[in-house]
């Protein structure tokens, strides 16, 4: 019997450190459902990895490195079902780097991964959030930009999910796709949120499950910057080496994260409607084929 083998790629900003350090908390109820877990960490600078970057650029890789590296990756993994969640896997936190390839990449992987059944796991945001979260991970990351040099480097035009998620139904099959909206999160609760991200990924016996107390506020949930900590990273940022702008970025997210401050907004709200205009016809198309149980007007979405 083939391993099931599911991927969990994000996408960016859609709560997946909040489900990863959930996961981490939850060990051995994962075992208990013969469920192993590769974490982002494990799999970001191995072999493995920078295959799938030289794919996501349209670039060529030899399969049998590919084969090899996946094997690599899952050497230690010995139960019936593995996750590997990483938001990086096939698109990077650039906005320009929009899984412009996923089709060529997960093709390839699924020619290698012979011994496994893949399921992708994607969760999606509305553009006009996508864009100004994707913007403030930015200034997490202590980059010196401004919005408008950052709307310049990518067209917005061009985030369509409908798109990647049928690019990845094409290469691993309608029913291996999993489409998820984030902003499910703002009607749930975060424990909800992660039990059902855990029946996702097929953990039915949640004895045992643990949810650590702090965990929305905490750093390990990546916590977005509000408009306070923005103001404070832009001023301060520049003046600080690498290692004082992390402990920057984890003072900001622990004291400063939207979880307890004003969210900061850059596009305007006719900005945010004409962007909507823009993909309300595909994202209608999304969740009329992959996510017929969730309402995607009321969502945002269209």
């Amino acid at each position: 019997m083939n391993k099931k083998l599911f991927l969990h790629i994000g996408a960016h900003k859609t709560a997946s450190s909040l489900l990863q350090t959930a996961l981490k908390s939850n060990q051995e109820v994962l075992k208990k459902n013969q469920l192993d877990v590769v974490f982002r960490a494990q799999v970001i600078n191995t072999k493995f990895q920078a295959l799938l970057d030289l794919l996501s650029k349209g670039e060529t890789v030899n399969p049998q490195e590919l084969q090899a590296s996946l094997k690599e990756v899952l050497s230690s993994k010995t139960l019936d079902k593995c996750l590997v969640t990483n938001e990086d896997l096939f698109s990077s936190i650039k906005i320009n780097d929009f899984y412009q390839n996923i089709k060529y990449s997960l093709a390839n992987l699924k020619a290698v991964a012979k011994d496994c059944d893949i399921k992708v796991i994607l969760y999606v945001r509305n553009q006009a959030d996508y864009v100004e979260s994707v913007y403030t991970q930015y200034i997490h990351l202590g980059r010196p930009i401004s919005f408008d040099e950052y709307r310049s480097l990518g067209n917005f035009e061009n985030l369509s999910w409908y798109r990647v998620v049928c690019d990845i139904a094409e290469a691993v099959g309608k029913e291996n796709v999993i489409v998820k909206p984030f902003e499910t999160l703002k009607h749930v609760s975060a424990d909800d949120f992660f039990r059902d991200f855990m029946s996702t990924i097929e953990v039915a016996n949640l004895e045992g499950l643990v949810w650590p107390s702090n965990i929305e506020t905490s750093r390990g949930a990546n916590r977005s910057y509000s408009k306070l900590a923005i103001e404070i990273a832009n001023l301060v940022n520049p003046l600080l080496d690498k290692k004082e702008r992390q402990l920057l970025r984890k003072f900001l997210q622990e004291n400063f994260s939207t979880a307890t401050h004003e969210r900061a907004q850059f596009l305007s709200l006719e900005e945010r409607e004409e962007l909507k205009k823009i993909h309300s016809s595909d994202n209608k198309k999304l969740f009329e084929i992959y996510i017929p149980k969730q309402n995607g007007k009321l969502l945002g979405y269209f």
